[in-house]
């Protein structure tokens, strides 16, 4: 009797433990299935995210566009990239937002085919007016396309569907970048009376009323001297109008200006690839 109760029992342990094991195995196909599904509707949703904002941002460039070619470069192109939210971060510094909100970024680029000729014309006799004119006005028309927005956010909402959509591009404000291709490129920089243009990045203009107007060039653009008038050249033979002692600057920095080499850093290491130490390094070399 002992022996078949026993033998009994046995079965019964063996029968429960089958079932926990294809109870367990059940439970994990039924949980791997969940999840297969939950990612797939994510995927789902973030392709919709994704294709609204997308709608949107073509939209939202083509109006940009036509805004900005209305304020004098017609040929101007607004095109845009995506990318991801630690390059955007690196710009703007964005804060975290809540699981349930999807977020695309897009970063802005500005082109124009003609923008090579329109330079060589309107600066051809050293005054850089009309051409600083024409990047100032495309320069506020990108800085106000947005009114109040937080960083260019976007919210866009569709069918209860809700994307965030981050606008921006790597000109600050009072800045901007008009490429006729990747290494032809024309930079106006505006800080409240410092004016600077730059052609290839490559300083050609300057203007600061805090250096008496005087602008500066790095080679071959133009400056205007002590006098009334402008010197124009490449060398420091080239004639001039105004004061006949004018003379072409090597300098594009005003490194004489300086009698420390931290304040020359501090102020100019944007300006320098490897920034303050480059500069740093810049003055000595200049003052050796």
């Amino acid at each position: 009797m002992k022996k078949s109760t026993k033998w009994a029992m046995g079965i019964i342990t063996f029968a429960i433990l089958i079932l926990v094991v294809i109870w367990g195995s059940m439970k994990m196909v039924q949980l791997e299935k969940e999840q297969e599904q939950a990612q797939k509707k994510l995927e789902e949703e973030q392709k919709e995210a994704e294709k609204l904002a997308s709608e949107y941002m073509v939209s939202y460039a083509e109006n940009l566009q036509e805004d900005m070619q209305d304020v004098g470069l017609l040929d101007l192109k607004v095109t845009y990239d995506t990318c991801t939210r630690d390059y955007f971060d690196e710009y703007w510094n964005i804060w975290d937002y809540g699981q349930d909100e999807y977020c695309v970024y897009y970063v802005l680029d500005y082109y124009s085919d003609s923008i090579d000729s329109i330079y060589e014309r309107e600066t051809k006799n050293g005054d850089f007016q009309s051409f600083i004119k024409l990047l100032n006005d495309e320069c506020c028309m990108k800085d106000n396309r947005d009114e109040g927005g937080a960083y260019y956010q976007h919210k866009v909402t569709e069918n209860g569907k809700t994307v965030l959509v981050f606008i921006g591009d790597e000109n600050r404000l009072n800045n901007i970048t008009i490429k006729k291709d990747n290494l032809h490129q024309y930079t106006l920089n505006r800080d409240d009376d410092d004016v600077r243009v730059f052609v290839n990045e490559e300083l050609v203009y300057r203007k600061s009323e805090d250096q008496n107007s005087n602008a500066h060039t790095s080679s071959g653009g133009y400056l205007p001297n002590t006098g009334s008038g402008w010197s124009s050249g490449g060398n420091s033979n080239s004639g001039s109008k105004g004061n006949s002692s004018s003379k072409w600057n090597r300098d594009p920095y005003d490194v004489d200006d300086y009698d420390d080499p931290d304040d020359f850093a501090g102020e100019w290491e944007d300006e320098f690839d490897d920034g303050y130490d480059e500069a740093y390094d810049y003055w000595e070399e200049e003052h050796e």
